[in-house]
């Protein structure tokens, strides 16, 4: 499942979900060749057993436990183009 939707200009240009802007960091851009990349940290879930809640709070730094751990978040419109899955923004 997408964690945020909408148009390019409102999903790159201004990132809500902690996995959208983990995934646009660790992307390379021209003339950074040689540079480093940031990877997206935190543990890996297996496929064959998945987290309970949040499919990214094992790898989220803004994770609020007991909350992001338990229950998969609703969606949040953050404009009429633009939503998340998401507690922070609940």
């Amino acid at each position: 499942k997408a964690m945020e939707r909408g148009t390019a200009k409102d999903v790159l240009g201004n990132p809500q979900h902690p996995y959208t802007v983990s995934l646009l960091g660790a992307i390379p851009h021209l003339g950074t060749l040689g540079g480093r990349l940031t990877p997206v940290g935190g543990d890996i879930p297996s496929p064959l057993q998945r987290p309970s809640g949040c499919p990214f709070h094992t790898r989220c730094k803004q994770k609020i436990e007991g909350v992001c751990d338990v229950d998969p978040p609703g969606i949040t419109r953050v404009s009429d183009t633009h939503t998340v899955y998401c507690y922070l923004y609940e």
